[in-house]
């Protein structure tokens, strides 16, 4: 990860190069999939935060907190992430 990390940093990008400039956000309402929302309950608190209220948005979605991971769950506990996907999709 820290190797990772060195190289975006190293690149000096600025966080908003690359947008597509189309607002998500705000069309969240207009996704029609059911979707789970997955987010390490250690992780940085406006992440954990900004998960709950991307489910408060979407229309047919579910919300889990992963317990003891952070930021990279499915480099952390792989196993756990892969299992959400079966039983994600089983629940509808």
């Amino acid at each position: 990860m820290l190797d990772m990390n060195a190289v975006i940093l190293a690149n000096d990008v600025p966080e908003g190069s690359g947008s597509s400039g189309v607002d998500a956000w705000s069309r969240l309402a207009e996704v029609r999939t059911p979707t789970m929302v997955a987010c390490g309950e250690l992780d940085v608190p406006f992440l954990v935060s900004r998960s709950r209220e991307m489910v408060d948005r979407l229309p047919d979605s579910q919300h889990r907190a992963l317990a003891g991971m952070a930021h990279l769950p499915q480099l952390e506990q792989p196993g756990v992430v892969a299992r959400l996907v079966p039983g994600a999709m089983s629940a509808r």
